[in-house]
């Protein structure tokens, strides 16, 4: 199974979980989502964006971390802990945004030019939708001098 694959799976199992009111086993399967993308949750929450970057490697990784942040953001809103969440929304969207820099504005284009998949292009409309999400969570002011506009 492809690594986005067993991603979106651990997501959707976060969700389902939580729906069923075990926030515990939700955490739980997003700390196995991160060992899947080869970083431990403890080491995401204590690096920086940059250095996570690094390590993470590729743009397609650093997406796909920082939609699992999202995620469990979301999932730590709906429960109770602002704090956290707004944390994890934060270094989801400067991973974004690194992702973004990195990829540079010619790769970022020519995935919007690619019409040859409509299962890429939906991937690409929910990338982009999320990231808008997460521009309107996010105060400017909390992000890293970095990624600031």
């Amino acid at each position: 199974m492809r690594l986005i694959e067993r991603i979106v799976r651990a997501i959707a199992q976060m969700f389902r979980l939580a729906e069923e009111g075990d926030l515990g086993a939700a955490m739980h399967a997003a700390d196995q989502a991160y060992d899947a993308l080869g970083v431990p949750k403890e080491l995401v929450k204590m690096m920086d964006t940059a250095g996570l970057a690094d390590l993470l490697a590729q743009p397609a990784k650093m997406r796909l971390t920082a939609r699992l942040l999202k995620a469990e953001g979301d999932l730590l809103k709906a429960h109770g802990d602002p704090m956290n969440a707004a944390g994890c929304h934060r270094q989801a969207l400067e991973l974004l945004l690194e992702a973004r820099l990195r990829a540079g504005p010619s790769s970022a284009a020519a995935a919007a030019d690619d019409d040859s998949s409509p299962k890429r292009a939906a991937e690409a409309a929910e990338a982009e939708a999320e990231f808008r999400e997460l521009v309107a969570l996010v105060p400017q002011s909390q992000l890293a001098s970095r990624y600031r506009a």
